[in-house]
C-alpha cells in the first residue's frame, strides 16, 4: 500500500513541478495525462490486488489434486436419474413468483433454456493425489487444511480453455463454457458404487459420496470429501453448443483431456 501511495504522490508531485516549465496550455494538458495516468495505475492496481486474492484462495481449495493423475475407465452417455433431473429443474427453469416483469421473465428463460443441458456423460475415473503437494501459504502453517478432494468440484471445459483464477470461472459464473457436475458416487475396485454398511457412522457415511438430491441447496451436492485415492463416477450436464473436445478442471487445476461422445 505505501507503495501504491508513494508512486502516485511522485506523479503529482512530477507533474506540479514540470508544468511551471511549461506554457498554460501544456500544463494543463500535463495535468490531465497525469491524472489519466493516475486512473490507470489505481485501476491496474486494484484489479492486480483481486487477482492475487482471489487466485490464492482458489489455489488453496485446488491443492489437494494439484499434479494429481487420472485414470480413465469409462466416459459415455448416461440417461439421468430423477434426482438429477430434479436438480435440472431447479436450475434452470425460471422463477413463476414474481409475475410483475414478463419481459425480464422471458429474458430469463431464454438465457436459462441455453445453459440448459442437452444430454448428460457419466465420468468413470480414478483420481490418485500427488504425492507431494505444493507448500502451504505461512497463512496456513499453524493451522494447516485437510488434503481432501470433492467430485462435486470437477468441471468439464474445451481442451483450449485458458486456466483463469477469477473466482467468478472457478465457480462456473464466468465467462468459460464449463459443464458441472450434477451428481457424483464412489465406486469400488470393480466399478461399483460402495454404500454404507448398515448401521454405519455419520463419520463413514459422509467419506461415500451424497448425491445432490440429499442437499438442502439446489446448486450444490452434498458433502462428498475424499482423503487420498479414488474411483469415482460423475455425470455432467453438456449443453448442445459444448465441444466434445474437453478437458477436466478441478478448481484452477486442470487435470487430463477427454472426448465427449456424441449425444445419442
Amino acid at each position: 500500500m505505501k507503495k501504491h501511495i508513494f508512486v502516485i504522490v511522485a506523479m503529482l508531485v512530477a507533474a506540479i513541478v514540470a508544468s511551471r516549465y511549461l506554457p498554460w496550455w501544456g500544463a494543463i494538458l500535463l495535468i490531465l495525462a497525469t491524472l489519466g495516468m493516475m486512473v490507470a495505475y489505481v485501476k491496474w492496481s486494484l484489479k492486480r490486488w483481486w487477482r492475487n486474492t482471489t487466485g490464492q484462495g482458489m489455489d488453496m481449495v485446488a491443492r489437494p489434486l494439484v499434479g494429481a493423475a487420472v485414470t480413465l475407465h469409462d466416459v459415455r452417455v448416461v440417461t439421468p436419474p430423477p434426482d438429477v433431473l430434479e436438480h435440472e429443474r431447479e436450475m434452470y427453469e425460471p422463477d413463476d413468483d414474481d409475475d410483475d416483469d414478463e419481459d425480464a421473465d422471458e429474458d430469463d428463460a431464454v438465457d436459462l433454456e441455453r445453459l440448459r443441458p442437452a444430454y448428460y456423460v457419466a465420468v468413470d475415473m480414478t483420481i490418485t493425489p500427488a504425492a507431494d503437494l505444493p507448500p502451504l501459504p505461512d497463512l496456513y502453517e499453524d493451522d494447516p487444511p485437510e488434503n481432501t478432494w470433492s467430485p462435486s468440484n470437477f468441471r468439464l471445459v474445451p481442451h483450449d480453455a485458458g486456466l483463469s483464477t477469477g473466482m467468478l470461472d472457478a465457480m462456473g459464473f464466468g465467462s468459460t463454457p464449463q459443464a458441472i457436475a450434477f451428481k457424483s458416487e464412489q465406486l469400488d475396485a470393480n466399478g461399483e458404487p460402495i454404500t454404507p454398511p448398515p448401521g454405519a457412522t455419520a463419520q463413514a457415511a459422509d467419506a461415500t459420496l451424497a448425491t445432490n438430491a440429499e442437499s438442502d441447496d439446489a446448486t450444490d451436492i452434498a458433502e462428498d470429501e475424499i482423503k487420498g485415492p479414488a474411483r469415482v463416477r460423475v455425470i455432467f450436464g453438456i449443453r448442445s453448443d459444448f465441444p466434445q473436445r474437453t478437458k477436466l478442471r478441478y478448481w484452477v487445476e486442470d487435470l487430463c483431456e477427454l472426448k465427449l461422445p456424441h449425444a445419442s
